[in-house]
């Protein structure tokens, strides 16, 4: 993913990478019968290489333990591509 790219796009960008990933593992747990939690914590960022403040999504899925709920498995999906002039 390159922080700074699209975001609104469908088929392009750090947006599209997203929401492909949170399909994924929305289709695992559709496929398990519901047993991931898929959340998109966020924060704004900003930093030498992010001038602008700049909202980071990342995609998580959460599987809780069937006898103790406490217990969880964390899953994350993370794309990387970059610029060739960054």
């Amino acid at each position: 993913r390159h922080t700074l790219s699209e975001t609104a796009s469908d088929t392009r960008g750090i947006g599209a990478a997203r929401r492909w990933v949170e399909r994924e593992f929305q289709t695992i747990s559709r496929d398990c019968g519901g047993c991931l939690e898929v959340v998109l914590p966020s924060d704004t960022v900003t930093a030498p290489r992010i001038p602008t403040p700049t909202e980071v999504v990342n995609v998580v899925a959460i599987q809780r333990g069937t006898t103790d709920p406490d217990r969880v498995i964390v899953i994350s999906g993370h794309l990387d591509s970059r610029v060739t002039d960054v």
